[in-house]
């Protein structure tokens, strides 16, 4: 899916845990790596590429793992737990047809282990329910690309919400 120009990614309950670089390296298996690097959603530490994902998986955080998060100016990575979150992406004609395929595949750089619980497609401020999306969607070829919004929320699973005491 191409995203569209306007993102906002909204999350509820969020624990943030933050790390300096060189304790991501250290705790991901690589000693001393005197010049460390972000490279998209990993820290190149070295010659080493580190999954940021796996590392913030590794923590003992208290809610689901959301995303983790390069603070390139601060030189530090966050990562980001919690229990619910809503995901609004402006989308073209085109790759609006398929709400639930498109948040499935956005899930991973936002919601990694929250369940998608509703995707949808709003066009100038109604809804378009994913199962008459691919029949709807061809009339609405005449609204510009800001009018077209695909919406995911997502949601954690109910043990994690037994377990969830309202604190970060």
């Amino acid at each position: 899916m191409a995203l569209g120009q306007e993102v906002q990614w909204r999350a509820d309950r969020v624990q943030r845990l933050i790390f300096p670089y060189a304790q991501v390296c250290q705790a991901m298996g690589v000693q001393d790596a005197p010049l460390i690097t972000p490279a998209g959603h990993q820290l190149q530490c070295m010659s080493t590429k580190v999954n940021l994902s796996e590392f913030c998986l590794s923590q003992k955080a208290k809610k689901p793992f959301l995303r983790a998060v390069v603070l390139a100016q601060h030189r530090e990575v966050a990562c980001e737990y919690g229990m619910r979150g809503i995901l609004d992406v402006s989308c073209r004609h085109a790759d609006c047809h398929h709400p639930q395929e498109q948040c499935q595949g956005l899930k991973k750089g936002y919601a990694a282990q929250l369940d998608l619980i509703h995707s949808g497609v709003w066009a100038k401020g109604d809804l378009v329910q994913e199962d008459v999306a691919a029949h709807v969607l061809p009339e609405l070829s005449i609204f510009s690309f800001d009018q077209l919004k695909l919406e995911c929320i997502y949601e954690a699973r109910a043990s994690f919400w037994e377990h969830d005491d309202g604190r970060l």
